[in-house]
This record gives C-alpha cells, sequence and structure tokens, in this order.
C-alpha cells in the first residue's frame, strides 16, 4: 500500500529533522513513493504543522533544538485529536534505555540512523496498515451497531497482532543483547502474547497447529514455561531461538491479518522467514566478519568457511604483565592497549581477515581461503598484507610504549606472532565463535615459541610462502611445553618491521 493513507487520498507524511539534508533526502524518496510529504525543522514547527492540519504518521528525530522529539510524542498523545497518529522515531541513538524510553513516549516503531530507506518505507506501510483497520473498525462501529459482535472480533484480532508485533520487538532485543538487560520487559511481553494466542485458539484459531512442519506446542510451552518462572534462564537454544520464534511470530500474524481483511498481505509469509534466518545468521558472526562484498548468507559462508584452506594467526604480547605493573598509571596502560586491540581488528578487517577473539594478552585471527575471495583477494596475499602493516605499527607501538613503564623487563617487550595453516571448523554456541583446529594449537605453539618482533610459521604454512621472493625465512629449532621438539620458520619480510 506505498503511498496510501487510511482513506483514499494519498498518505500525509510529516517529517521532522533539525537538519535540512536528512529532510531534504528522505522527503525525496517519500514523494517518489507517492507519499504527501510535509516537512518540519524542530519541535515546536511540528507540534504547529500537526494541529492544523493532522497527517496520517509523523517520522520524529529525537535530538533537536527546542524540545526534543519525546516530549514531541508526550504532546501528541495528550490530544485526543492527535493521539492516533503512528510515530516512528528516526535517531543515530542506539542504546537500549532511549529505545525504551521512545515507546514509553507513544511511538509506534523506532529506526536507528544510519537507515536502509526499504527498511524505513516497511515500517511505514506495516503501521499505516494497523492504522487504517483502526480506522475501519471505528467507522464500522459507528455505522453499524447491530455488528458489535463482530467488530469487537476485529479490534480484538487487531489487539493481538499489535500484541505479537510488540513481543517480536522485544525478543528480538533481549536476544540481540545476549538474553540479558531487557529481560523483565521481554518476560511481561511474552505473558501478553500467550494469553493473546490462547484466547486466539480458543475462539476459532484452532486450525493453527504447525510451525515449519513442527507443532506449535514445540514453540508455546517452552515459551510459557520461561515466561512464567522468573528463576529460568535464558530459554534453550535449540527451540527458542531468534529465527524460530520470528518465524512462528510471523505465521501467526499472517493468521490474524487472514482474518481481519479478504485480501491480507503476503509479505510478512513471503519475506519475512528470509529475513529472519538472515538476521539469525548475521547475529551469530557480525563481530567477527570483513565487511564482505557479497550478500551471502553469513552461516553458508562459514560453512564452506570449514571446508576450505585458513591460515591461523595467533598474537602475544611479550612482558605484558610488566607493562600493566609498572605503568605510569593505569589510564596510560589501558589507553595503549585500547588502540592495539582497536588497530588489531582495524587491520585484520582491512585485509579480510576473520577476527576471532582477544586473549587478555593475543589475540587470534584467521585467513580464510573462501571469506578472502568473498573479500576479492587471496588469503596467502591477505596473511602476509596483514603480517607486513600489522608488525610496523605494533613493534613501533611498543617500542614507544616501553617509554613510559617504571621498570624496564630485563627481556624485550613486543608482539610475538605464531602462524599455521590448515582446515579450521567454525561453529557458533550461543552467538559465541567456536573453531576447533589443530593448526590453532600449533600456531599458539609457534607463538609461544617466538620471540618479540618475531613471526614463526609452521612446515605447512612454510612450505606454501617459502617460493615468495617478497620473503625470507630462518630455521628455528623449537620445543612443545611437554618437551617434544619440533622446527619452525622465522619470517621475515623485505623492506618490513618482520624482516628479523
Amino acid at each position: 500500500m506505498t503511498g496510501e493513507s487510511p482513506s483514499s487520498h494519498p498518505a500525509s507524511i510529516l517529517v521532522v529533522d533539525d537538519i535540512p539534508e536528512n529532510i531534504r533526502i528522505l522527503a525525496r524518496l517519500l514523494t517518489n513513493r507517492g507519499y504527501a510529504v510535509r516537512q518540519a525543522a524542530n519541535g515546536e514547527d511540528a507540534l504547529l504543522s500537526a494541529r492544523q492540519s493532522p497527517p496520517d504518521m509523523i517520522l520524529l528525530d529525537i535530538e533537536m533544538p527546542g524540545i526534543s522529539g519525546y516530549e514531541v510524542a508526550v504532546r501528541l498523545k495528550q490530544d485526543k485529536l492527535l493521539c492516533e497518529i503512528p510515530i516512528i522515531f528516526l535517531s543515530a541513538l542506539d542504546d537500549t534505555v532511549g529505545k525504551v524510553r521512545a515507546f514509553a513516549a507513544g511511538a509506534v516503531d523506532f529506526v536507528t540512523k544510519p537507515f536502509q530507506f526499504d527498511e524505513i518505507e516497511a515500517r511505514i506501510t506495516t503501521h499505516l496498515k494497523i492504522r487504517k483497520l483502526q480506522i475501519e473498525l471505528e467507522q464500522r462501529n459507528a455505522e453499524y451497531e447491530k455488528a458489535n459482535q463482530e467488530l469487537r472480533r476485529l479490534e480484538e484480532l487487531r489487539e493481538n497482532l499489535t500484541i505479537a508485533s510488540k513481543f517480536s520487538m522485544w525478543w528480538t532485543y533481549y536476544q540481540q543483547f545476549d538474553c540479558q538487560y531487557v529481560e523483565p520487559e521481554c518476560r511481561r511481553s511474552a505473558l501478553d502474547f500467550l494469553s493473546a494466542f490462547d484466547n486466539f485458539v480458543e475462539k476459532g484459531g484452532a486450525a493453527f497447529t504447525s510451525f515449519s512442519k513442527q507443532p506449535a506446542e514445540r514453540i508455546i510451552e517452552p515459551l510459557r514455561e520461561w515466561a512464567n518462572d522468573s528463576s529460568n534462564g535464558p530459554p534453550p537454544e535449540s527451540s527458542l531461538n531468534l529465527t524460530n520464534v520470528l518465524l512462528f511470530l510471523t505465521i501467526y500474524r499472517s493468521q490474524i491479518e487472514g482474518q481481519i481483511s479478504s485480501s491480507p498481505s503476503n509479505t510478512d509469509q513471503m519475506v519475512h522467514p528470509a529475513v529472519a534466518r538472515r538476521l539469525d545468521g548475521y547475529l551469530k558472526w557480525r563481530g567477527h566478519f570483513p565487511r564482505l562484498k557479497t550478500r551471502a548468507d553469513p552461516q553458508e559462508v562459514m560453512e564452506r568457511a570449514s571446508r576450505s584452506t585458513t591460515i591461523v594467526v595467533v598474537g602475544d604480547i611479550r612482558r605484558s604483565q610488566d607493562l600493566m605493573t609498572y605503568a605510569m598509571d593505569e589510564q596510560d596502560f589501558s589507553r595503549r592497549m585500547v588502540e592495539f586491540i582497536a588497530k588489531t581488528r582495524t587491520v585484520l578487517n582491512q585485509y579480510g581477515g576473520f577476527f576471532d577473539k582477544f586473549t587478555g594478552d593475543g589475540f587470534i585471527g584467521y585467513f580464510n581461503e573462501s571469506i578472502c575471495e568473498l573479500w576479492g583477494s587471496n588469503y596467502i596475499d591477505s596473511f602476509i598484507g596483514f603480517i607486513r602493516e600489522f608488525t610496523a605499527f605494533s613493534n613501533s607501538h611498543f617500542r614507544e610504549w616501553i617509554k613510559f613503564v617504571r621498570k624496564i623487563p630485563g627481556q624485550s617487550v613486543g608482539l610475538a606472532v605464531g602462524a599455521d595453516l590448515g582446515r579450521v571448523s567454525f561453529q557458533s554456541l550461543n552467538y559465541h565463535v567456536v573453531a576447533v583446529s589443530e593448526s590453532i594449537v600449533w600456531a599458539s605453539r609457534m607463538a609461544s615459541a617466538s620471540k618479540a618482533e618475531e613471526v614463526l610459521v609452521n612446515n605447512l604454512l612454510y612450505q606454501n610462502l617459502r617460493q615468495r621472493s617478497d620473503l625470507v625465512f630462518a630455521s628455528r629449532e623449537a620445543s612443545t611445553k611437554s618437551g617434544e621438539s619440533f622446527q619452525a620458520w622465522k619470517m621475515g619480510i623485505k623492506g618490513g618491521d618482520a624482516s628479523g
């Protein structure tokens, strides 16, 4: 229903933002979609415009000079002529408290800047549809007094739709924040949804019995058990993960819409399940992927990565305990360590690397053949490029850092790097990476045997690199903690700090 208002004329949308460029871009895109767009540069102008001619919807910025978007929303909700206008907040703020406050002020939705126009348009369409249903029900109630029972049924369905949408929102936040922060709100919303669901089934929704070829009870009963017992921790991953619940709610909402309208939209049925699956995959891997130049499904990418070759890189800061113990002050240590951590992730991402974790005084990263192909590079070239740039940074960083400690350590301070090559199995356990491979063990052994400002590689990786004209190697004898001896190769880059 692009451009369509609850009445027959084009939907009017009031866009409120104190940045003219934001208004100009959004107004142009909405006008091209058939909406009648009005503009306001501050809260006072927005209230005046709404009172003169109530719009069908308001897109409202939060941070503005004068009165804030929150205050504008509160005043609108206090006006009986304007209180039903749907308000969608647009804000660069992305914290839970700000979002909760936005909904408490009366917003129907919240979109974080920078945003995709398709996302805003989809939400506008949804809330105009809900508003249209609300107006239709009010008109029918006035025109057909004898049809009160049917009108009450439709109103109840609309309320069920709203409750399901709110629960979908809270459940998404709950999962995104690792089942913390919004747990009380999410439990209350779940209880509201379960009550509405039970009423829906009792009054004729019994045909709604399946979800992805599974009984509805496989979602409802675990959800009911969790919602009614605050002592329960996060729900089990197997049945109540983000994808399963969002898919369930999609089908539930489509059933309700099918009873509200003779021609329900099939957007939720056709698009949202795929979006939910992609969202689940994205949430699993979002903190680790480089910004891939592809729209490939993240889960499929990681499955392919597990079947292809990976260079494992382990970094270990030599004498990190001394840097902390003898730091000139706590803030200096924290600042320099954060700088090192940030640069690690930046350079890994720059060369298509896959970040795993920080280990307290080091890191683990990967250059995977399949992921680097999607990135548009060769994984060996990416690894060499990373080593060249990152060792130059880290060597300089720690040489400067050592000037600001109270006691110079007896041993060299700096980053020791170990690397190996092989297959790595990548899995996600509750949205945390679990990587399993003998190569990780050997890369760690290389790092343990390496000295500050050195890069040691294991034999298989050495055999893949030794013919390169830009590298030099020297043999190194070492042993594991259990006393097993092995031969490693010290790698240097001609013209770089890692040249050894």
